[in-house]
């Protein structure tokens, strides 16, 4: 049995708010602790912290193991460290010249870690940077692994995640992940992937977050298991708690190859190569996964500082849309009518709703032929001869603009080349050859990054969608990750970090591209899905999914987390619902949802009559808070943070600007309560604002608090 480290041998590392606990020979991690809630989120002797390395070959990607733990193969390595005061803060610099294997051999590999910790944060920021001086690649470079605890009892947590469905809460998760899972970001994991590179666990009593501040763009996962195994020693003992962490070169799992597309593989560091990771921030905290939230957004906005869609570059179109609608076009199927019939069908839906013209959305998907599709051969693009459809749809745009409709849109998607389509782009090909299960017939997935694909965008798409007049794009499937290319002849070459970013990049490229090529027109972009990397400089994301609430017993679906962690994001409500309710209408008004979701309400269809006094509620306090410019409707939400609400009935979010706070709500059943506002929570002079509440079922209102 191995000999744990000297369990007095250690240095403290904090501030009034919260410290870490590392031992000086090693500088293993043996405690986080939070002062402001006084929990301990880790075992003291356990678990593999702050980083863990794997090392191997294309034939075995595990041969060896180097990690910092507190086994006697990591008490016998080396390590020097120094603690230097910064501008507002301290910072730990940790370095190991030739780090051991667990077997106790050299591995070849020099790392340093750095953990900066300012002088009133909650929180610490901690980087690595690798060099590969051994005989094998580095294969795997993850965060601290082992089980974690928010509270006295694993019953009582939650695990908050903001993935594509706009966010998800594992309620008691110690349960959930009895098996390795993973969250890809941004690629397909088993669990689906993220729209923002953090996780948070939490209860009553506090919380402990991680997050990675992915400023190289990279694909990576969120990994997480309930009492893993730590292998630090043969039968190696399961942990008490949750373990979750980001792991880096590594994007394998049990249904890499079982899922919608082609993920997997392994991206390493070779001998002679180095890395350094971008910021992991790990944050004990007080209060729920809204602290978290706040630390992610605090320090993702300073790392792509001028390079994301904030309130301020929002599209103005977009700011003014509450309502979305759609009509699908096949155009060798259905001829010159399928436009004809689009106009007529917008009228009578402008007549029958109500909507403020200006305030409605009209997207058209127009498909070449129903099947196959064949991308990227995408309208008005893709086809010889096609001047009548062309002129059909400019016409049919000019109709609906002249009863006042200010957006109408297109459809496209931005990585699909197939083989047989007029438009194939073969000098992007990344020889990934497996169907997309659910849409086959649109092709393979391209080197978006190669120039002959952003050449294809720049010279012909974006000049052919501006051409037709529409006020921008639909990005089907926006920031969906399906694959690394590793073709070494492409632009990425065969680096492994420029290959794990070249989606990400080629992705922000094209939408780019289409901001300057619709020049001072304005180009409106709406994604399908959300992402923080991708699709961050879009004008307005979408819910992956048409379910509204969590189907998994034990979770809540809960958009509320994305909504709040990019408060200034548009976004539309879930994609694809069917059976819309009153309900779904008011959590669309109270949470500031576009109406319609992705794609919208058919306009051959519209709604059941049945919601048509709900959506006419819905409209008409739109228009009142934006005529009343309300403060922080909808650029500042802030979800129910400082709200104390007397009935549960009664749904309430509050919005925060700088004159005052805009209160809104619903009634699920009949409701006669109160609702206070702690105004100082919100960044406001503090003060407590209590207001009665009378309403019956399904009736909205709102309420516009001074400052």
């Amino acid at each position: 049995m191995s000999k744990p480290c000297d369990e007095s041998a250690h240095f403290v590392l904090g501030n009034d708010r919260a410290e870490l606990k590392i031992d000086n020979k090693t500088g293993f991690i043996r405690d986080i602790f939070s002062k402001e809630t006084g929990l301990h989120h880790k075992t003291e002797l356990s678990g593999i912290w702050p980083f863990g390395l794997r090392m191997g070959d294309g034939y075995a990607p595990d041969l060896l193991r180097v990690q910092i733990d507190a086994s006697q193969a990591c008490a016998d390595q080396e390590m020097t460290y120094e603690i230097v005061s910064t501008h507002g803060g301290s910072a730990l610099r940790m370095t190991y010249d030739n780090m051991l294997t667990t077997g106790g051999f050299a591995s070849g590999i020099k790392l340093t870690v750095n953990i900066a910790l300012d002088d009133d944060a909650d929180y610490f920021l901690i980087t690595a940077n690798v060099e590969n001086h051994g005989k094998y690649d580095i294969t795997n470079i993850f965060s601290g692994w082992g089980g974690l605890v928010a509270g006295s009892s694993r019953e009582k947590e939650h695990l908050a995640v903001p993935e594509w469905n706009m966010g998800t809460i594992y309620h008691n998760p110690a349960t959930f992940f009895p098996d390795r899972e993973v969250f890809g970001y941004p690629i397909y994991g088993s669990r689906g992937a993220l729209t923002a590179g953090w996780l948070d666990l939490y209860s009553d009593e506090g919380g402990i977050g991680i997050g990675y501040v992915n400023k190289q763009q990279l694909m990576m996962y969120f990994v997480a298991q309930s009492c893993p195994r730590i292998p630090t020693k043969l039968g190696a003992p399961k942990e008490e708690g949750l373990a979750f962490n980001w792991q880096l070169l590594n994007l394998l799992h049990d249904k890499s190859t079982e899922m919608l597309a082609t993920v997997g593989g392994v991206y390493p560091i070779r001998p002679g190569e180095s890395f350094s990771t971008d910021a992991w921030i790990l944050a004990p905290h007080t209060g729920d996964w809204h602290r978290m939230a706040d630390i992610y957004r605090a320090e993702y906005e300073k790392a792509f500082a001028g390079d994301f869609t904030n309130w301020e570059d929002t599209n103005d179109e977009a700011k003014k849309i509450d309502l979305s609608v759609f009509r699908t076009v096949h155009v060798k199927e259905e001829s010159p009518e399928g436009f004809r019939a689009v106009a007529p069908a917008v009228k009578e839906l402008i007549d029958t709703s109500g909507v403020a013209p200006e305030n409605l959305m009209v997207s058209l998907l127009v498909f070449w032929q129903e099947a196959p599709l064949y991308f990227p051969d995408h309208f008005p693009c893709g086809r010889a001869n096609a001047d009548q459809a062309i002129a059909e749809f400019r016409k049919t745009v000019s109709d609906i603009r002249a009863m006042g409709v200010q957006t109408v849109m297109l459809l496209t998607h931005l990585f699909y080349n197939h083989p047989k389509a007029v438009d194939y782009v073969p000098e992007a090909e990344t020889d990934y050859d497996h169907a997309n299960t659910s849409w086959n017939q649109i092709g393979n997935v391209a080197c978006v990054e190669q120039t002959e694909w952003q050449d294809l965008w720049t010279n012909s798409y974006i000049p052919g969608f501006y051409s037709v007049d529409v006020s921008g794009l639909l990005l089907d499937q926006g920031p969906v990750a399906h694959l690394v290319c590793a073709n070494p002849h492409h632009v990425h070459g065969s680096d492994t970090a420029k290959m794990l970013g070249s989606f990400s990049r080629g992705t922000d490229m094209q939408i780019k591209a289409l901001r300057e090529g619709f020049g001072d027109r304005g180009c409106f972009l709406w994604s399908e899905c959300s992402g923080d990397i991708p699709t961050r400089n879009v004008d307005m994301w979408a819910a992956s999914t048409g379910a509204a609430d969590a189907k998994e017993p034990g979770t809540a679906r809960t958009m509320d987390i994305v909504r709040y962690a990019f408060p200034y994001r548009l976004c539309s409500y879930a994609a694809f619902l069917e059976n819309w309710t009153a309900a779904n209408v008011n959590e669309c008004l109270v949470k500031s949802y576009v109406a319609g979701g992705y794609f919208g309400f058919d306009i051959k269809t519209g709604w059941p009559r049945e919601l048509d006094e709900a959506i006419s509620q819905y409209l008409r306090i739109r228009k009142e808070l934006r005529d009343k410019a309300a403060p922080g409707y909808p650029q500042g939400f802030k979800d129910t943070i400082g709200l104390a609400v007397g009935d549960d009935d009664l749904v309430v979010r509050v919005y925060a600007g700088q004159d005052g706070l805009t209160v809104v709500y619903y009634a699920r059943e009949d409701v006669d309560t109160t609702i206070e506002v702690e105004m100082g929570l919100l960044g406001l002079p503090d003060r407590t604002d209590r207001f009665s509440v009378s309403l019956k079922k399904d009736e909205a209102d709102y309420r516009i608090i001074g400052a």
